[in-house]
């Protein structure tokens, strides 16, 4: 069953969780979730998060962030720490901007073609970068001081790198599923 309180994976596509959590994306994949057993609904969270205030004890968005723009993070992140209990924790995960500026100049940017077709196709190191930082419906970068700072902007304190699969959450830590550990930039704060 997992434990209790209010859990929310926003943008989860299908790296959905059980154990009470609540699966939000604005794609509609009920009919892929109904299935499998999820908590699934389709919400675009560009127009708020779904609850009363301070109700929330865990949120957990993976590679969903970038998808919109900064100002639209910044009232999600908003909207988060407002539906948060006190104390609660909020775990984000990005493309980190710092790793694919690194691989850039060292051109070694081939080592996520996997993770994007587009990417894959590009011969040059720039192409490389722009497909992996703008491609794929990306509308926005972070590195950890822009990420850092949107999570402080927003009021989260606490805010700090977390390593991959590892978190101060014993919860987060055992219901939830990172993803991209060569890529992703994770971190946690508190609200």
């Amino acid at each position: 069953a997992g434990a209790p309180g209010v859990k929310v994976n926003v943008g989860s596509f299908t790296t959905m969780f059980h154990q009470g959590w609540r699966n939000f994306d604005v794609i509609d994949l009920a009919e892929w979730a109904r299935p499998r057993g999820y908590s699934f609904n389709r919400v675009d969270v560009r127009a708020g998060m779904p609850f009363d205030d301070g109700v929330v004890d865990l949120v957990f968005t993976c590679h969903m962030l970038e998808h919109i723009t900064y100002d639209e993070g910044a009232r999600f992140l908003a909207e988060c720490h407002r539906v948060m209990k006190p104390g609660a924790t909020i775990r984000v995960l990005v493309p980190d901007a710092g790793v694919l500026l690194s691989a850039y100049t060292t051109a070694t940017l081939g080592r996520f073609d996997e993770l994007s077709p587009q990417s894959t196709g590009r011969t040059s190191q720039a192409s490389k970068l722009w497909e992996l930082l703008m491609g794929g419906g990306h509308l926005a970068i972070y590195d950890f001081t822009t990420l850092r700072q949107a999570l402080e902007a927003a009021g989260f304190r606490d805010v700090a790198r977390a390593p991959f699969r590892k978190s101060r959450s014993p919860v987060m830590q055992r219901e939830t599923t990172d993803l991209y550990p060569s890529l992703s930039l994770i971190v946690e704060g508190t609200k």
